[in-house]
């Protein structure tokens, strides 16, 4: 992460036209970048939980828009709060399916566990079609 921490520590980042995207990535140690494309970028130092959105966190409330979710944030937020430190893989995909999209569909839901080093991930909202795969150390 520290390579794409100093890409958007160097200078703005952009979308291509037509396409937005944002992105949050975590480290070994529990940290967490979030970056907005055009809006900037936020580094947490250990959160307890971060939370992704699909709409800007710089903005917060202050547009709207049919498939903004706050409803699902809060849904979000509210089962991170209550699940205390033994939050697990099948809790987090309970949370992804809880939050999941319908007016813009959800296409892929994925849930990394860093202690095992494996991605696990569904698309579609196929619940019981998760996949995964351990990531091979490089060091």
């Amino acid at each position: 992460m520290g390579e794409v921490r100093q890409i958007v520590e160097d200078g703005p980042v952009s979308s291509v036209p037509g396409v937005t995207f944002q992105s949050q990535l975590s480290d070994e140690q529990g940290n967490v970048l979030q970056i907005v494309p055009g809006q900037g970028y936020r580094y947490l130092a250990r959160p307890p939980y971060s939370v992704m959105t699909n709409f800007s966190p710089f903005k917060g409330d202050s547009e709207k828009h049919p498939w903004m979710g706050w409803d699902r944030y809060n849904t979000a937020v509210g089962m991170l709060e209550a699940s205390g430190d033994g939050f697990d893989v099948a809790e987090c995909f309970e949370l992804l399916r809880a939050t999941s999209q319908t007016v813009c569909p959800t296409v892929v839901s994925m849930v990394f566990d860093v202690s095992a080093r494996t991605v696990h991930w569904c698309e579609d909202r196929n619940w019981d079609k998760v996949e995964s795969r351990t990531m091979v150390s490089s060091r």
